[in-house]
């Protein structure tokens, strides 16, 4: 231990300086890399929209809505008469395990594409889900069938567009996993030069944990002012579905910044409460 706990006083806040920023950063693309750069964010926001039931009731109610604008005649009065029914199967099959698991294969293709790169996802189909909607339909009133003539507009859909390229963001997130690793190294180097001019063990603790809590608690006040400023900007859209989705949608993808906001403050907690339960012990000692 003669290499480490020097009890140099001007370095070790040096050290302790660079430690706190080098640990900030690192926590920041670790936040951004978790809540974007693993698994499908698409997914964790599909997820929690459809299981939220003030979502599916409005988005079922924007959907009949949307269908009774362009209903005349009697397909208008079909509607009509049948709209709580209609609204009602909509919202229960919003919140199903099929109708999730079809959204989640049309996410996972378009991750393909985008992130991958993947030519072989270039297209997709979104049939799938909107038969199960036409079929729900159908169940309340067969004329509703009439609307599965349409389902073929919706296959194989180009996510290129006009011949454009995937933009590939696989080597966004690729330097995004570089530089996080990067600034792990320098964490782990800085700390290790930290303790070697720190003036004891249980006082190395106790910094380490009280740097950690504070950054644990910087990530998570960052996480809900963001999505305090996203539901207010989200109240201002005209429609209620976008009111609800896009904050429900955010608060899902950027979760993981909130978690490991929260692991870094029970870090810190728990080194702080072991650096004194230390120094107690040593001083009995």
């Amino acid at each position: 231990m003669a290499r480490f706990f020097r009890a140099r006083r001007g370095p070790a806040v040096a050290f302790a300086t660079v430690l706190s920023i080098l640990a900030l950063l690192f926590s920041l693309a670790l936040g951004v890399l978790l809540s974007v750069g693993t698994g499908n964010p698409a997914t964790r926001a599909i997820h929690a929209l459809t299981e939220d039931a003030e979502f599916r009731d409005e988005a079922a109610r924007f959907f009949v809505a949307k269908l009774s604008e362009g209903a005349e005649g009697d397909a208008s009065q079909v509607l009509t008469r049948n709209e709580a029914a209609v609204t009602e199967v909509l919202a229960d099959l919003i919140g199903s395990e099929s109708f999730t698991f079809e959204l989640d294969a049309i996410s996972d293709s378009a991750r393909r594409w985008f992130v991958d790169g993947d030519p072989a996802s270039r297209r997709i189909s979104i049939a799938p889900p909107v038969s199960q909607m036409v079929d729900s339909l159908a169940a309340v009133d067969p004329q509703f069938g009439a609307l599965r003539e349409g389902l073929a507009d919706l296959d194989r859909l180009d996510l290129g567009g006009d011949g454009g390229d995937s933009p590939e963001l696989g080597r966004i997130i690729d330097a995004v996993i570089l530089a996080t690793l990067a600034l792990l190294a320098l964490v782990a180097a800085a700390a290790a030069g930290y303790a070697r001019v720190a003036a004891s063990s249980s006082g190395a603790m106790r910094t380490f944990g009280a740097m950690f809590a504070s950054i644990g608690a910087l990530l998570v006040a960052a996480w809900f002012a963001a999505t305090m400023a996203v539901e207010a900007a989200a109240s201002s859209q005209d429609e209620a579905l976008a009111r609800i989705a896009i904050p429900t949608a955010v608060s899902a993808v950027a979760s993981p910044i909130r978690t490991l906001g929260a692991a870094w403050l029970l870090a810190g907690a728990v080194l702080v409460v072991a650096s004194v339960v230390r120094g107690r012990r040593a001083a009995a000692a």
